[in-house]
């Protein structure tokens, strides 16, 4: 309820500024900073092409998000993205739009990494390869303890005693006389796995 003063007008002028404040933040400064960083501070010639791929994944799932949600409350914030007045073909249209013009950048940011690393003498072909090794490290894990898994199941299955792994989950908050960690606030347990 508005009083003589028109508080609630002037707190609606104030949220629209900070939004306003907020959009230029997001939509500008943040974008203008991130180039800077890159530019500035990281090894270039270590982006792989995966990254565009990886790239997509949050812009994908915001544009499904504003779709959803706009449906549920009538409510997009961006006009090219508005379903109710635009319809569900030109919605998709424009997003197809972006997922291209993501993919541009994209693609554009990866180029210019990898020529600017090749101009300091960085092979690019190296952040290729040690990312695939990351990738085919992570995997090999996987495939060993899904191995010890399937081995115990069938010692188990042969009625061996399969002898399992025992797990200390003290809290290292503070180290006793000897050295070793143990806390307050915890007492030592043994979890079995």
């Amino acid at each position: 309820m508005p009083n003589d003063l028109g508080e609630e007008k002037t707190l609606g002028v104030l949220t629209g500024i900070w939004e306003r404040v907020a959009d230029q933040l997001m939509h500008y400064a943040t974008p203008g900073l991130f180039m800077i960083d890159w530019l500035a501070f990281l090894p270039k010639g270590s982006v792989p092409w995966t990254m565009i791929g990886t790239s997509l994944v949050t812009p994908i799932l915001y544009g499904i998000w504003t779709v959803v949600h706009g449906a549920l409350t009538n409510w997009y914030p961006y006009p090219f993205f508005d379903a109710a007045k635009l319809g569900h073909q030109k919605t998709s249209v424009n997003m197809t739009i972006f997922v291209g013009v993501f993919i541009g950048v994209a693609l554009t940011l990866v180029v210019i990494d990898r020529i600017m690393g090749s101009l300091q003498g960085h092979d690019a072909s190296e952040a290729d390869e040690i990312h695939e090794e990351e990738n085919d490290q992570r995997s090999d894990t996987d495939r060993n303890d899904e191995i010890d898994e399937i081995a115990a199941d069938e010692k188990q299955a042969r009625g061996e005693v399969v002898a399992p792994e025992a797990v200390d989950v003290r809290c290292p908050d503070v180290e006793d006389r000897e050295c070793s960690p143990v806390s307050n606030l915890c007492r030592s347990e043994i979890f079995v796995v």
